[in-house]
């Protein structure tokens, strides 16, 4: 028969025992909310806490507390980012207890096609100074780039990011891209010597950012192409290389049509290849069902979304047709 020392020194192993298992669940859960992600090197911060049962015997030991951090994020959330606050969800754990997450939610507000034009730069900083974006992604090749780069200076807060352009475009050299997305794809999918244009090409196109005096930050493409098996597979290396450490993949919640599941399903397939490489992307994307005429209602869904997790919405200054920057700035305030 145990003595009262014995017993107390088993009901502490075992309560021991149990919270490891606890916290070994606490990690597979993380693991798995840890796909959310991952902020230019970003934060999203998990408060736990594990809620063991009151004893006859002994007293309740005090809440545990731990910090995890997903899989590839970075030290802190960068500029460029709207925080959104902390939101509590309690998860009922198998081992023991109940586990009570904190989670920082963060929003991104991207303007494509930084560079292109005079007109969309104009905008683009006319949308920043409203508050309705936060970065923009820039066409390193395009006519308007480096008045672009120059104005970005003037916009300390708006951070810069490469627009990768492999269509629709200008390349490195001077020469007009394919003008279809569609006829660029299948190219570079199944003629063999673009391959090695491309990786030609996708280099040039991250030193020129470099060389126009740009911190590496992110990269996206423009039409999505950088999504593209082979490119992605080209991109990862060289990216990393110049130090940048997230990406854009385009994953809306509940799409509808062909090309969100298409899109959705090539950054699905993106995943692991970036996870591998430690390069972050959002939780969702939003922009992509109504390109170039984002609305009222679709900026309230993605706002919605937002609540948790990260999330990215991206618009096209100087081509959206049905909402204007204050609006969008309003209902950013708003939440």
């Amino acid at each position: 028969m145990l003595g009262p020392a014995d017993a107390s020194q088993a009901r502490s192993r075992n309560l021991h025992g149990r919270t490891k298992a606890a916290r070994r669940g606490v990690r597979q859960l993380a693991a798995a909310v840890g796909r959310c992600s991952l902020l230019h090197g970003g934060e999203v911060r998990l408060t736990i806490r594990e809620q063991h049962a009151e004893t006859a015997n002994s007293p309740s030991p005090p809440p545990a507390r731990s910090k995890l951090r997903p899989p590839h994020s970075g030290s802190k959330l960068p500029h460029s980012t709207v925080r959104l606050g902390h939101s509590p969800a309690t998860l009922r754990s198998p081992s023991r207890g109940s586990l009570t997450l904190m989670q920082t939610h963060t929003l991104i507000l991207t303007a494509d096609d930084f560079g292109r034009s005079s007109l969309v730069n104009t905008a683009v900083e006319r949308w920043h100074r409203a508050g309705a974006i936060t970065q923009a992604s820039l066409m390193v090749n395009e006519p308007a780039a480096v008045a672009a780069v120059e104005m970005a200076r003037a916009l300390p807060e708006l951070r810069i990011g490469l627009h990768l352009t492999l269509c629709d475009g200008v390349g490195n050299d001077g020469t007009p891209l394919p003008s279809s997305p569609a006829w660029a794809g299948l190219r570079y999918a199944f003629v063999p010597s673009t391959q090695r244009w491309l990786q030609r090409e996708i280099e040039a196109q991250f030193a020129r950012f470099v060389e126009l005096g740009l911190p590496p930050t992110y990269w996206d493409g423009h039409t999505h192409l950088h999504l593209h098996p082979v490119v992605m597979g080209i991109t990862i290396p060289i990216a990393r290389r110049y130090g940048f450490n997230f990406t854009r993949l385009v994953r809306e919640p509940r799409p509808r049509g062909i090309l969100p599941r298409i899109f959705g399903w090539l950054s699905q397939r993106a995943m692991s290849a970036l996870r591998e490489a430690g390069v972050g992307f959002a939780d969702r994307v939003f922009g992509l069902r109504k390109s170039g005429c984002m609305d009222q209602a679709e900026v309230e869904r993605a706002l919605s979304a937002a609540r948790q997790g990260t999330t990215e919405i991206y618009f096209h200054p100087g081509a959206e047709a049905c909402i204007g920057e204050n609006e969008v700035a309003e209902m950013v305030k708003r939440g």
